[in-house]
């Protein structure tokens, strides 16, 4: 603003010296400054009311608050942010009014604080406007403590670390965030808002995110293409590692699956390939070979996109969609020491939906050989009568005497090679061997020595077991 003082209005020159001069000339004077008087007085007190002071004016308290006024293009040096401590309790209030650089105690027992916001800066209107940032220094003084977050802070809070989020399954807003932490200490986090507080941002400026969100990664001149670790999840990967990725011509057992060449191995896994990296890679497809946790190797030959698979452990279901044809859900499979030639595994082990494990090579026992799948019948009468349960392979009797006649059963459901033994204590003159389902044979009774066995054999095609010793 420009002053109203015009110090030109008082005539200098008046009075003349030694002439009489008139008085209206006093009069024009002293009207003149009077009128300067009036301006400064004006214009004094509209610069106490309104300029910013380092020091209060004398009779007065200091009060810079500029109502929202605008700066532009300010340099700011050596500024600081004056802290306001919030009392601790179960409840923390932080007004945007008070301070925008907050501390808060927790309680040390355990006590979950339920925090909240108020009087955030408005998009439109009067005073602050635009963009509210809150800073809040927490200082936790328990791992039992919690941070129960306001429902409006709904912005980034997935990947808080130690927050526990519960959304309501029916609208999918979030019901509460509570924040836990694991260590002692002091935490400082920032929330912020673009909508008068109906929504915050939140970010822990202490500890990294629990989840990184699509990480693309390239390692080596060769590779052109990199795909995200989990396909659809939040994860990240290693340098040089790849996850879900379908690349080459690839194959299980020496039988390729040429899907592979256009589609990934989906789910949760961990897959390592050395090569030549060179074809677009895609989303998993329809029969591809999907799975909860898949760790695979490979390892280029040197011919382009043409991968041997060295080994793996896969763990996949059954069904009309899958393209596997192996046994097992949990398989293992690796390449033998003599290296068959590139894209040729064997399968080495595999898990069963029936609880089976079938070994596809010798099974060596380094130390003692313990079987647990027995039956034990003590001093049974003469007449007994015993079935044997499904995935026992022995029978143990153990008479006070020698029997007349015992008669024992052999499980239905067996698995093909099954190989049952019985074994007696004491002789067992007519031993009678039938099956609950299919046929024995020979089905003819006969004499069980004292400390001696028999074994039987099942096969599954004839539905027959057999008396092999």
């Amino acid at each position: 603003m420009s002053s109203s003082i015009n110090p030109f209005n008082v005539d200098g020159t008046f009075p003349i010296a030694g002439q009489d001069n008139s008085s209206q000339g006093f009069r024009d004077n002293f009207t003149s400054i009077q009128n300067n008087f009036i301006s400064t007085k004006s214009e004094i007190e509209d610069l106490q009311r309104n300029a910013l002071l380092i020091s209060p004016l004398s009779g007065q308290t200091l009060n810079n608050d500029m109502a929202g006024t605008v700066l532009t293009r300010p340099q700011l040096q050596n500024w600081t942010q004056a802290p306001y401590v919030v009392p601790s309790g179960s409840l923390a209030v932080f007004d945007f009014d008070v301070a925008n650089f907050q501390i808060f105690q927790t309680l040390g027992d355990g006590t979950a604080t339920a925090i909240q916001f108020t009087n955030c800066p408005h998009v439109v209107g009067t005073g602050a406007l635009g963009y509210g940032i809150m800073r809040v220094w927490f200082d936790v003084q328990s791992t039992t403590d919690t941070i129960v977050l306001d429902d409006s802070v709904s912005i980034g809070v997935d990947s808080i670390t130690g927050a526990t989020v519960t959304y309501d399954p029916a609208t999918g807003s979030i019901v509460s965030t509570v924040i836990s932490f694991d260590t002692v200490g002091k935490y400082l986090f920032e929330f912020s808002s673009v909508d008068n507080g109906n929504s915050y941002a939140v970010s822990d400026l202490t500890r990294n995110r629990s989840t990184l969100p699509q990480i693309f990664i390239g390692y080596g001149p060769t590779i052109k293409v990199a795909k995200q670790f989990e396909q659809g999840q939040d994860a990240a990967s290693a340098l040089g590692s790849y996850n879900s990725v379908g690349v080459g011509t690839l194959s299980l057992a020496n039988v390729a699956y040429t899907q592979m060449d256009t589609g990934g191995i989906g789910g949760y896994s961990v897959t390592g390939a050395r090569g030549s990296l060179l074809s677009t890679i895609t989303p998993v497809q329809p029969n591809d070979i999907l799975g909860y946790h898949n760790a695979l190797a490979f390892t280029g030959n040197g011919a382009g996109n043409v991968f041997q698979q060295v080994s793996s452990i896969d763990f996949f279901a059954t069904g009309s969609n899958v393209a596997y044809g192996l046994g097992g859900n949990i398989a293992f499979f690796t390449a033998d020491d003599g290296n068959n030639g590139p894209n040729k595994v064997y399968q080495a082990v595999s898990i069963n939906n029936d609880q089976s494990t079938k070994f596809f090579g010798n099974v060596v026992h380094a130390a003692g050989f313990v079987d647990q799948g027995y039956q034990y019948l003590g001093a049974p009468s003469t007449g007994f009568t015993q079935t044997i349960t499904a995935g026992k392979s022995r029978l143990i009797i153990d008479p006070a005497a020698t029997l007349s006649t015992g008669t024992v059963t052999l499980p239905a459901g067996a698995v093909d090679g099954t190989i049952i033994s019985i074994h007696s204590t004491a002789q067992i003159t007519a031993l009678t061997v039938n099956s609950a389902s299919g046929t024995v044979k020979p089905s003819a009774a006969y004499q069980l020595n004292a400390g001696s066995g028999s074994q039987f054999f099942w096969h599954n095609v004839e539905s027959t077991w057999y008396k092999i010793g």
